[in-house]
């Protein structure tokens, strides 16, 4: 995680037909960012990954004095993923959770 004074994006290029196209960017300030990385094992448990989620996000954006906080999916060099199906389902619980505590 790494918190932010601007954080902008702009997507170029599609790398998952089966989801949703973003096509427009956008600028963040005072945002923690956080780069996650779901693997294997994190689909053995969505509801316990959810919680040491939303948990570790809390306390980081209390730490940085923010209530924004940007999920980033990303893989790195591991050999273990999880199902990008998964990813955008934990995703979208640990936002839901999210908003619902206002940030």
């Amino acid at each position: 995680m790494i918190y932010c004074d601007k954080f902008a994006f702009s997507p170029t290029t599609r790398t998952l037909e089966e989801f949703e196209e973003v096509t427009e960017g956008n600028v963040f300030e005072s945002a923690l960012v956080a780069f996650i990385h779901a693997e294997e094992k994190d689909m053995e448990d969505i509801k316990g990954t959810e919680t040491k989620m939303v948990k570790n996000l809390k306390w980081a954006a209390k730490k940085n004095n923010t209530r924004y906080v940007i999920l980033h999916s990303f893989a790195h060099l591991s050999e273990s993923k999880a199902d990008p199906h998964f990813t955008k389902e934990l995703f979208d619980r640990v936002e839901a959770r999210m908003k619902n505590a206002d940030y």
